[in-house]
């Protein structure tokens, strides 16, 4: 299973903070993400504010159950307390398996990504 997490709404992280304070905010996003993810499972940035969590071992169910728990721990903590700012910040995902939802990698990426998009929609 592959998820691809994003920041909702990370454009006012940015107008409110600067590009420096923000590109912080994401390496302690990308630090929180991973204490959640044990081996062989792991987690990339992909761009901005768009991680992608690779599940290898885990099912649609495991790897939803998974992504939740990483969304509500990162939304639960707060971010540059160390520089006097307390961010708290929302999360959306899409969530796709092989070989439910496609067999080749980048139909995979695709689905998650379009499964991310319909619910960041819904959101607006």
């Amino acid at each position: 299973s592959i998820a691809f997490m994003d920041v909702n709404q990370f454009k006012k992280i940015v107008d409110n903070n600067g590009h420096m304070m923000a590109s912080i905010v994401l390496k302690e996003l990308g630090s929180k993400i991973m204490e959640f993810l044990e081996l062989p499972c792991y987690g990339v940035s992909f761009g901005g504010d768009l991680f992608v969590l690779v599940m290898p071992d885990c099912n649609k169910s495991d790897a939803l159950e998974k992504v939740n728990l990483v969304k509500n721990e990162v939304e639960r903590e707060t971010f540059l307390s160390k520089k006097g700012r307390d961010i708290k910040l929302s999360l959306s995902f899409g969530v796709a398996s092989c070989p439910e939802e496609a067999n080749q990698i980048s139909t995979l990426l695709s689905r998650a990504d379009r499964v991310l998009s319909e619910k960041k929609k819904k959101r607006s």
